[in-house]
This record gives C-alpha cells, structure tokens and sequence, in this order.
C-alpha cells in the first residue's frame, strides 16, 4: 500500500474519530471545530512529511553529486598519470635512443683505441722484457761501474800526489772536489804551463785552478795567469789564497762584471771586455760564467777573445759532462777553422780545442 493512501485512510479515520468525539461532547460546534483542528494537524504533518523526504531526497542527490565528483577526480588523478607515465615513458625511450646513436658513434673510435690497446700491449711486454734484461744486467754494470769509480779515484789520488811533489807546497794544495776542479784537470795544467811552455794564460772563473797554474808559473819561472771573476766574493777567496802562498807574482784576479756582449745577432751575459787584457794568450782556460748565468753561459769566450790567442793557442773547456758545456765545445769546433776538438777522460768533462793555424769564425 502506498504511502498516499495510508496517509488518506489514516487522515479520514482521524477526522471521523476527532467529529464523532466533538460531537458527543459538545455537539456539532465542537464536532466542527475538532474536524478543521484534525485537518489542520493532518496537513502538517503531511506538509512535515514530505519536507522531510524532500530533505532526505536532497541529501541524497548531494551525496550522489559529491560520489560523481570523487569519481570525476579520480579519473582525472588517473588520466593524469597515464599522461605522466607516458612522457616519463617517451623521454626514457629518447634517452635510450640518443645513448644508443651516441655509442654507436663511439665505435670508430673504439675500434681505433682497442687497436692502440693492442699495439700498447705489446709495447709493455717489450718494456717488460727490456726492463727484465736491465734487472739481470745490475750485478755485471755494478761491477763496470766500481771498476770506473775505482779507476777514477786511483788517477785522482794518482794527480794529486803527483802535484804534491811536483810543486812541493809548503801549504796544502786549494781543495778538488765539488765545484771545484779535480785533481786530473789541475795536473793537466800544470803540465801545459811546467813542461809544454804555455807562457800567458787567461782564465774565464777563479779558483783553485788559479792556484795551480801560478805554481806552475813559478816553477818556470816565468809567465802569468790572469783570471777574470764577475763575483767579488769569489775574486777576493781567490786573491787570499794566492796571497797566503805568496803567489802574487805569478797570477792576477781582475774584477770583471758581467755586461752585455754582442756575438752575431745575439747578446750574452759576459765579462766586461774593457777588464780583458790584449793577450796574446797560449791559453785560454774557460771554467765561467756559472751555469745560472744562463743556457750556454760559456759559449761568448773563444768568439770574443780569438784576436788576443796566440797562433798555437790552447782552449780547455771544463764540466764537459754537463750537455750546455758540451754542447758549446761541439759549436765552437764547428764554427772555427784550423781547430781540432779533443775530449779527455776527466772526472767532471773536458774539452780541448787545438789551434794549429789562423782561425775564423
């Protein structure tokens, strides 16, 4: 039954009750007015009713709406993954693309690199092998190299004794090691002067060669050192020493700074050329300027001083171990005429040019 009967049946059944009770009690005034009262209840509560499912039926519509709404999100949430999926999904297959065309471009030269890898390879074991025989060859070169050190040290020992009684000091002899010249080269030059007859010697660097050649000047008893030095403290060490043994008849120590000194289109650091004597010089002994002076530091002293050398002048380069300083006897023996470049076995290196005639550079 619906609810629009119920409510009809339920409403006459109500009116009924309410006109037969007013009419019993007060007649048909009162039967009246319980009718209108019981009628007027009955559509309230009618009009309550379907305010009421009005209500209910609106909160319902609401929920469905706020449902359709939440379903409209997530789908929209859901598409939008989907969306975001796939863009993440095409950049990684992009970035997959462009790393694959990139290696791909990298074959070439892999290949390239593999085939020097290779080649390297067999390289190293070539280094290997070659650092194999260097390693079983140490026991034979250590022997080679204590039979040098032990020949060296027996002519150095041999040349200082032979200087000791040759020049028979009454004070020791100028040290020969380290900087200094050895023992071989001092022996040398004593000899050129005592016994070959160098007369006139002019020397590039003070020292204790200076000391040894004024000895062998006294010996002769005759001649004269001269050595040029560019640094005063090395100038005035020199002159005590030559003093002390009363040599100053025998050797000079001029002071001669270094200036600019023109050789072919270059300019070199060099003793000042005013400080030079006119010569002629029988040898010319070049043990300066010093290595720190420059590259090649030496080189100026035979193109500068060739017209004050005598004709059978004598030039001996010492530290001709070091590549500048042989480097610089090898130049001047290929830039003079009428030298002969001879090289002795000393400890430090040195070199000796041999003038048998008129020279040009």
């Amino acid at each position: 039954m619906s609810f629009r009967i119920r409510a009809a049946l339920t409403g006459a059944v109500a009116l009924a009750a309410a006109g037969g009770a007013g009419y019993l009690l007060g007649g048909p005034a009162l039967a009246g007015y319980a009718l209108f009262s019981t009628a007027l209840c009955g559509a309230a509560a009618l009009l309550w009713r379907q305010s009421r499912r009005a209500q209910a039926e609106q909160r319902r519509q609401q929920a469905a709406v706020r449902q359709l709404t939440e379903k409209v999100s997530g789908l929209s949430r859901r598409v939008k993954r989907l969306q975001e999926d796939q863009e993440q999904g095409r950049r990684h297959l992009a970035d997959r693309i462009d790393a694959t065309y990139a290696r791909i471009r990298q074959v070439p030269g892999d290949t390239r690199r593999l085939v020097r890898e290779d080649d390297r390879s067999g390289r190293v074991l070539d280094a290997i092998g070659a650092v194999r025989e260097e390693v079983e060859s140490i026991p034979r070169m250590t022997r080679r190299l204590v039979r040098e050190w032990n020949r060296i040290v027996y002519a150095e020992v041999e040349d200082l004794t032979a200087l000791y009684r040759d020049i028979e000091p009454d004070r020791a002899l100028p040290q020969m090691h380290g900087w200094s010249a050895g023992a071989d080269l001092a022996r040398y030059l004593y000899c050129e002067v005592a016994e070959a007859g160098r007369s006139s010697v002019l020397e590039c660097g003070s020292g204790t060669t200076t000391v040894i050649l004024a000895y062998a000047f006294r010996a002769r008893g005759h001649g004269r050192v001269v050595s040029l030095e560019h640094d005063p403290r090395f100038a005035a060490a020199t002159r005590r020493m030559i003093e002390e043994r009363g040599l100053g008849e025998w050797a000079e120590v001029v002071d001669a700074p270094l200036a600019d000194a023109v050789v072919g289109d270059a300019v070199w650091p060099w003793y000042d050329l005013d400080a030079v004597p006119e010569g002629p010089f029988d040898l010319l002994l070049v043990d300066g300027p010093p290595a720190s002076v420059g590259s090649e530091a030496r080189y100026p002293a035979v193109p500068l001083l060739l017209d004050r050398l005598a004709k059978d002048a004598l030039v001996v380069l010492d530290d001709t171990r070091r590549p500048d300083e042989r480097a610089i006897g090898e130049r001047w023996a290929a830039e003079l005429e009428g030298f002969a470049l001879e090289s002795l076995g000393h400890d430090h290196g040195t070199l000796v040019l041999r003038r048998g005639g008129e020279a040009a550079l």
